[in-house]
């Protein structure tokens, strides 16, 4: 499990656009995912990134990849 904190998102969604996650945990697998998100929210769920675009502004909370 990989952690990053005020990740751009530009470095890891399909578009190459939006501003910083908080904090983005890359997983390995399901029980990593649920370790990673355990903690206090708002958790977000990124996969790829092809169907979302993130505000220039960042998103708050914990992001999984």
């Amino acid at each position: 499990m990989l952690t990053l904190s005020n990740e751009p998102l530009s470095r890891h969604g399909y578009w190459r656009v939006g501003g910083p996650l908080e904090r983005l945990v890359v997983v390995e697998d399901p029980a990593e995912l649920a370790v990673a998100l355990s903690g206090p929210g708002p958790h977000h769920i990124l996969g790829r990134g092809s169907r979302l675009l993130i505000p220039e502004a960042g998103v708050r909370g914990s992001t999984g990849r």
